[in-house]
């Protein structure tokens, strides 16, 4: 039953994010650039450490994540004045046209696959995941405080 459970939900998230995927590529980007362009645009500049830290990935993926946004021309790295090594990375006009263009469908996805479940079942689903998450990070917290233990920094 639990194998059952976790195995649903895990078939849930992929499912989901390869159809919103799908969908906002077809309104210019997928929706990690488009979440990475937005968080971007909601402050003056970042650095790759930011990026890193807020969305828990390695920072060689950053890297290479920013790397192809510059290549498209979507955001830009100048030099900081502070620290000489460190790039401030702030998004472009054309990064913010592509979420413009974007951001609507995964709005539109997101109330479409939602939208079929009556306020009480929204409310019992976000009381189940709100104790899913709290679990998570209780098991997390044990874990980190195993010795000999790295953090994996490969999540995303």
């Amino acid at each position: 039953m639990i194998e059952d459970v976790a195995a649903d939900l895990r078939d849930l998230y992929v499912g989901s994010q390869r159809a919103l995927n799908r969908i906002m590529r077809m309104h210019g980007a997928s929706y990690a650039r488009t979440k990475l362009l937005m968080f971007v645009d909601q402050a003056e500049w970042v650095r790759g450490i930011d990026v890193a830290e807020t969305f828990g990935v390695a920072p060689r993926t950053v890297t290479e994540a920013i790397d192809g946004l510059e290549r498209d021309g979507l955001v830009r790295r100048d030099p900081d004045p502070v620290d000489r090594r460190t790039k401030r990375i702030s998004i472009t006009p054309a990064g913010r046209l592509v979420i413009r263009n974007s951001e609507p469908a995964r709005q539109a996805f997101v109330t479409e696959v939602f939208g079929i479940l009556d306020p009480a079942e929204m409310a019992l689903l976000r009381q189940v995941l709100d104790k899913l998450r709290a679990r998570v990070r209780e098991v997390d917290r044990r874990s980190a405080a195993q010795p000999g233990v790295a953090e994996d920094d490969s999540a995303e």
